[in-house]
């Protein structure tokens, strides 16, 4: 473990708050964007943020989002999620296991970076029963290595409504992210201190999302969506940059 309590002095502990905020408006308004958003820079002041300390924050970001949006969701999108997600998640932790710090951060910020790029050329792909297990498959790995699941799910999910990807998305987070959590313990990466790591995102999370509540009711979502690929790009770079 590298974590040591003294790097959170107050600025630390600010910024960990305001990336926690920023992601929750974007996660609450867009359906996903929290861990590509706070992940780099998280890492970035301890690698232990990753990735168990924002799997455990998707569970109550998720839990949250389902019981606002509950009436969009599909068990035939959540279950072939879910099933494609599954073996992902095993992938994912044998390469976590086997990753050092500096591939680690490579590979968070090249996924980020493709996020982005995948956004801006809104490549079309139809969200078929092969293709969102496809997508749970691709997600389970990039969540369990580097805590960020969202993009190729949302890729597949694209053409659905706002409520529908927000809901059905919140789901699938929280029932992969326990198995993750499974998981990562089981490899020897998650421990009390994930878990107090997690609790100083949680109150810049929670306020996000009390905060994208009402934006949804001003405003379209993918309004937001030029600041989140802002925000994206500086964190993918930043962290490609610390690889080396």
């Amino acid at each position: 473990m590298e974590w040591s309590p003294e790097i959170f002095n107050v600025g630390t502990i600010c910024l960990i708050l305001a990336l926690s905020f920023t992601g929750a408006i974007i996660q609450g308004t867009m359906g996903f964007g929290f861990a590509i958003v706070t992940a780099p820079f998280l890492y970035t002041i301890t690698p232990d943020f990753i990735p168990a300390p924002l799997i455990i924050t998707l569970i109550p970001l998720g839990i949250l989002m389902i019981r606002k949006e509950r009436s969009a969701i599909s068990k035939t999108i959540i279950s072939s999620l879910i099933i494609g997600r599954i073996p992902g998640t095993f992938l994912g932790a044998a390469l976590l296991g086997i990753a050092t710090r500096e591939n680690l951060s490579l590979m968070l910020g090249s996924m980020v970076i493709t996020s982005v790029i995948l956004s801006v050329t809104k490549l079309s792909i139809r969200a078929t029963k092969v293709n969102m297990l496809l997508a749970g498959f691709a997600s389970g790995v990039t969540a369990t290595a580097a805590s960020i699941g969202g993009p190729p799910m949302a890729l597949v999910l694209q053409n659905e409504k706002g409520a529908s990807v927000r809901a059905n998305l919140s789901c699938v987070n929280v029932v992969c992210s326990a198995i993750s959590l499974g998981i990562l313990f089981v490899y020897g990466r998650f421990s009390a201190i994930h878990v107090s790591l997690a609790a100083m995102v949680m109150p810049g999370l929670l306020c996000g999302l009390w905060v994208s509540r009402h934006i949804v009711k001003i405003m379209r979502p993918d309004a937001l969506r030029p600041l989140a690929l802002i925000l994206c790009l500086v964190s993918g770079s930043m962290a490609i940059f610390n690889s080396f």
